[in-house]
């Protein structure tokens, strides 16, 4: 009898243990993930290897119909949705490298900067500096209705192209009431004495 009953509890842990493995369902652990340093617009952030400041100065988000590529009307980009740009000042804090993963999401839907899919000369293709700071623009192409009924977004910067293990710095930006333009071509980058 005493060995039935322990053949019966032995069962019984096993059983239960095999439901716990089940309810802790492994592809919905999160085994790596980014670094998340938030912050607001005009706030310097620093992760890892970047320090920023999105709208710095008071700088504001802008959109146009039309892109204008090294300020010329033969390289211009039309979409049928809306470029949203927003400024940006950077630097890395460690060593030289790009920005390498730059996304807006907004409403749960993300985009990447413009730069992906175009073949021109973004500022941001260049390695950045510790202690140089760069100030442009990130360019995106969104549909008018998102911006419409959106208001806002979050920004995400990284140096690394996947951030699982690395930093990202969001920041939510406003994007109600920006300034709209028919054609716009992106600030000229400028490289300065990081703070």
């Amino acid at each position: 009898m005493r060995r039935r009953l322990g053949s019966v509890a032995a069962t019984a842990a096993l059983v239960v243990a095999a439901w716990v493995v089940h309810e802790l369902d492994a592809t919905s652990w999160q085994l790596q993930a980014p670094f998340p340093v938030d912050g607001r617009p005009g706030e310097p952030l620093t992760g890892r290897n970047i320090s920023a400041v999105v709208l710095a100065d008071g700088a504001a988000p802008r959109t146009a119909d039309i892109l204008e590529i090294d300020g010329t009307q033969v390289d211009e980009v039309r979409t049928s949705g809306v470029f949203l740009l927003i400024p940006v000042a950077a630097a890395t804090v460690i060593e030289p490298e790009r920005l390498q993963s730059v996304e807006l999401e907004v409403d749960g839907r993300r985009y990447s900067r413009l730069a992906n899919r175009l073949d021109y000369d973004d500022p941001w293709g260049a390695p950045l500096e510790p202690g140089i700071r760069t100030r442009a623009e990130v360019v995106f192409e969104v549909p008018p209705e998102v911006l419409r009924q959106a208001g806002s977004g979050r920004l995400e910067l990284g140096t690394a192209a996947d951030v699982s293990l690395d930093s990202v710095l969001r920041v939510h930006v406003g994007l109600g009431d920006l300034e709209h333009a028919e054609r716009v071509a992106p600030a000229e980058p400028v490289r300065e004495a990081a703070p």
